[in-house]
């Protein structure tokens, strides 16, 4: 096998995801930012789309990173079975295959399997609990993305989850080889996401991040709002967004719903934010948690899996319950004591870039490739 530095990465993307996908999100730039600086460190990386041909729209965005997509307009179903065939001359250069997620590994497998390649499951959030959460325990969803996450996870030559949680669960629940996983923490770019700038900082502003739906918890965070004299900034679309709207005239407080926003843009909106808050019921590893954290905001995490774990409450976060009240009385707490904001920023942007800076996130990476390469279960 050739040298890392020699070598051709192939991305494979969410079953049904593309770069159209990213962009629609608002996503784009942070997803790619990885792989762009990865870039340079091996020989070439390639990403394996569902979009049709309007994906070549983003090629200058890429910097030299091939993009195979389903040109064909096949169902993606199929499109995942057949990949072996329609994009053989690439994959057939290729020496590690990645998933983005786990349920990439649909499209991933069969070209492992078919052109005997390595593999590597990346896990950022579990999925089989992400379903369980959502549809219930027992429901034929979460048995699915169990079995599917099971087999994803014993193909590969290593798995990479973005908690020590995840990791446990995986070592626990489908009794893989802890040698086998690998930790690599979702990535800030702690350069664009930084105190400063030239926004003034509003004490009366809140932000909120995030999806709007049941998982974030955000019916809840506008009835916390509601009695107050405050700016809720809400960035994000979802299904509770029409519910939302039909609640802003009954509040006190001045919520705005922005929908989507550009990544590049939101470090301006959470400097401008006298805090960050992101009170959801459940999560994997928050990105727009740790981009607040990175911008020197002051974060209040609701006291939930994959939120509790990565805030140490009253030094780099603030944790409370996720309930309307819990959620109030936790802003109302910050708000008037500039004195912790000041010291909660402070630390929570100095634990981002400890331990979760873009650069780190590239050597863990490299890390990973190296002992798939090598064939080396320790490393």
């Amino acid at each position: 096998m050739r040298a890392l530095g020699e070598a051709s990465l192939v991305l494979f993307f969410t079953n049904g995801a593309s770069l159209q996908t990213w962009a629609r999100s608002g996503i784009l730039s942070r997803e790619v930012e990885l792989y762009k600086r990865l870039l340079s460190h091996v020989g070439e990386i390639t990403f394996v789309t569902y979009g049709d041909s309007r994906e070549l729209q983003y090629a200058d965005q890429l910097d030299g990173i091939r993009v195979l997509y389903n040109r064909w307009g096949i169902p993606s179903h199929w499109y995942a079975r057949l990949m072996p065939i329609l994009h053989l001359p690439w994959l057939l250069r290729a020496d590690i295959l990645k998933t983005n997620q786990t349920s990439a590994a649909l499209g991933a497998m069969p070209v492992q399997s078919w052109l005997r390649k390595k593999l590597i499951t990346r896990c950022g959030y579990m999925w089989s609990v992400h379903m369980a959460k959502r549809y219930g325990e027992d429901s034929e969803d979460a048995a699915n993305a169990f079995r599917e996450e099971g087999r994803a996870f014993r193909a590969a030559d290593r798995v990479i989850v973005t908690t020590e949680a995840m990791k446990g669960f995986a070592v626990g629940n489908h009794e893989i080889d802890k040698d086998k996983i690998r930790v690599v923490p979702n990535f800030v770019d702690t350069a664009l996401f930084s105190p400063g700038g030239e926004e003034a900082k509003d004490e009366n502003t809140i932000c909120f991040i995030g999806r709007l739906d049941k998982q974030k918890n955000v019916m809840a965070l506008v009835e916390a709002v509601s009695p107050l004299d405050i700016t809720l900034l809400m960035i994000g679309e979802g299904p509770l967004r029409p519910e939302l709207e039909s609640r802003l005239s009954q509040t006190r407080a001045d919520i705005r719903l922005l929908g989507r926003v550009e990544h590049s843009e939101l470090p301006g909106y959470l400097r401008r934010s006298a805090l960050f808050v992101l009170p959801s019921l459940w999560e994997g590893h928050p990105k727009a948690l740790l981009e607040a954290m990175a911008c020197g905001t002051p974060v209040i995490g609701g006291d939930s899996p994959g939120i509790s774990e990565l805030l140490t409450h009253g030094e780099t976060g603030y944790v409370c319950p996720t309930t309307p009240v819990g959620i109030r009385d936790a802003i109302a707490t910050l708000l008037a004591e500039a004195a912790l904001r000041d010291r909660l920023g402070s630390k929570g942007r100095q634990f981002v870039v400890e331990n979760f800076s873009l650069e780190r996130v590239v050597d863990f990476e490299l890390q990973v490739y190296e002992s798939v390469m090598d064939g080396n279960g320790d490393a």
